[in-house]
């Protein structure tokens, strides 16, 4: 039995042998895990919260626990970068760079902005594919500044034509 807490409660999880085996490399103390399962429901046995209330007995029964950098890969298509007309063309060269580092299978979507004349969109492919990891977008934001990157699980936003298809193998 491991202990899942959040800032409202506690709820008992428990792993069954199956279960742990496969994923006992990821349950650490104070380690942020994705957890899938059921919750059961004690009808009769009866708890009391920090308020003095009376509350159901529950605990969760554990079926798959995923690490949070592997959960984010695997919902993820497309990276996305804004990037301001003003900003280029220095920070592109920079940026093929960390593709090169961060070599990867999700899309590189290159938003441009400019006031005058609005967005292009670029989606990038062959040897411009890009791993999704923290590292990776913290440094693209060392670039283009904070809140410019977004993970996406569509190859390009809904409504939106890629106007501009950069390839290379």
């Amino acid at each position: 039995i491991v202990t899942l807490e959040d800032l409202e409660g506690s709820v008992p999880m428990v792993i069954f042998p199956e279960t742990y085996e496969v994923s006992r490399a990821l349950i650490e103390k104070n380690k942020v895990v994705w957890v899938r399962g059921d919750i059961s429901v004690d009808m009769r046995s009866k708890k009391t919260d920090d308020d003095g209330n009376e509350i159901d007995a529950r605990q969760i029964q554990v079926n798959e626990v995923v690490a949070i950098e592997d959960l984010v890969e695997s919902k993820t298509s497309s990276v996305e970068v804004v990037i301001p007309k003003v900003t280029i063309p220095e920070p592109i060269e920079q940026l093929k760079k960390l593709c090169a580092k961060y070599r990867g299978e999700h899309d590189l979507i290159l938003r441009l902005t400019d006031s005058k004349f609005g967005e292009v969109i670029v989606q990038c492919g062959g040897k411009f594919r890009i791993k999704d990891s923290e590292n990776a977008i913290k440094d693209i934001e060392s670039l283009f500044g904070e809140s410019t990157v977004y993970r996406s699980n569509r190859t390009h936003r809904q409504g939106d034509q890629p106007r501009h298809s950069v390839s290379s193998s």
